[in-house]
């Protein structure tokens, strides 16, 4: 039983790291927004977040389009940084490890896009 204002003890790197090397699976449960990727989360942020998922099906993730320069104006404005989608890619090209998205987004489609680009990574 955790009292309220109990601490989350800090992460043991040295004694997670040999186990994490070592181990046969592996499931990893990753929070997205806060964590991986620090969001817009605005009014104005969400807005257009809810806007990108109401006007167009299927759409580019980050690095396939954007409203800058010409570009497709039916393309998403909020995107994935293109580094958390790295990180995920690499994670999940380990066969030991198993990648679930932990995600509070109220719009869809982000995660989606996602699973579209990182295909092994559950949402």
């Amino acid at each position: 039983d955790l009292a309220p204002h109990t601490e989350v003890p800090k992460l043991d790197i040295a004694r997670v790291v040999p186990r994490y090397k070592h181990s046969r699976g592996r499931l990893l449960l990753i929070d997205l927004e806060g964590t991986v990727w620090k969001r817009d989360l605005s009014r104005e942020g969400l807005a257009m977040m809810e806007e990108d998922y109401l006007t167009a099906g299927n759409k580019p993730v980050a690095g396939e389009g954007g409203r800058e320069g010409g570009e497709d104006p039916c393309a998403p404005r909020v995107e994935v940084p293109e580094e958390v989608l790295r990180v995920l890619e690499k994670l999940v090209a380990d066969p030991r490890n198993e990648v679930w998205l932990l995600s509070g987004l109220r719009v869809r489609g982000v995660l989606e896009r996602i699973a579209e680009r990182v295909p092994r990574v559950g949402i």
